[in-house]
């Protein structure tokens, strides 16, 4: 039973289970493609090798629909969790300064970074700012600072890579899908590249994270996610 204090470790616990079953169940059918091969031009080798293609194939389905189960409630459970935070109530010195900077017609990088540092511990206000940066054209004023916002949208990344991950037909392919990218390649497909990114292993919950999901910091995204510090 999963700890859904810990979501962000069980994510990557279902992302590395997923791919150790989806090899598992691509060995079995390897052994029994080689062990048929001896047989090939018999009677029966086309309708056994048809039937472990079938269970390969139905195999990896039902992998696909429990492991997508997983990942749609931990998700879930994450921005539930994000979105009932308790966050602390700016104060009147930032209330004053965001009402300035929303007032100036334009603002400098240098000028957004600075408030950004005077406002470093009000995630609310950091988001309102990041919000006025971005009305103004200024983008990435925050740089790893993770607030509620940047954590949802982190989700939604990490939502489009469980498709990805979903969509894998077999795990270390990214040679394979190259290939099949050339439309000169016999075997070309047009979206073989899809799963592309979602190919690897990965060494560590916060390595996953960063790179499937663009977290910033770890630490401050988990915090959001799990619930942890939220008074």
């Amino acid at each position: 039973m999963y700890d859904y204090t810990q979501r962000t470790t069980n994510f990557a616990n279902a992302w590395s289970g997923f791919r150790r079953e989806l090899r598992a169940i691509w060995q079995k059918f390897d052994e029994t493609e080689a062990r048929l091969k001896k047989y090939r031009g018999s009677g029966g080798y086309t309708d056994e090798l048809n039937a472990a293609i079938k269970e390969r194939d139905n195999s990896i389905a039902a992998l696909r629909e429990h492991y997508r189960g997983i990942f749609s409630e931990q998700i879930a459970g994450m921005r539930q969790t994000t979105l009932s935070r308790k966050l602390p109530v700016p104060s009147d010195e930032a209330v004053r300064l965001l009402s300035v900077l929303k007032m100036r017609e334009t603002l400098t990088r240098d000028e957004l970074t600075a408030a950004a540092r005077t406002l470093q511990d009000d995630p609310v206000s950091l988001s309102v700012l990041d919000e006025i940066g971005r009305n103004a054209g200024v983008y990435g004023i925050l740089g790893n600072v993770e607030n509620p916002r940047t954590a949802l949208e982190h989700l939604l990344t990490l939502e489009s890579a469980v498709d990805k991950l979903m969509a894998l037909e077999k795990c270390d392919s990214r040679a394979q899908m190259a290939n099949r990218a050339n439309p000169d390649h016999a075997g070309y497909r047009e979206n073989s590249m899809y799963s592309y990114r979602a190919d690897r292993d990965f060494a560590s919950t916060k390595e996953l994270f960063e790179y499937e999901g663009g977290v910033g910091n770890f630490d401050e995204f988990a915090k959001i996610v799990n619930g942890g510090d939220t008074e």
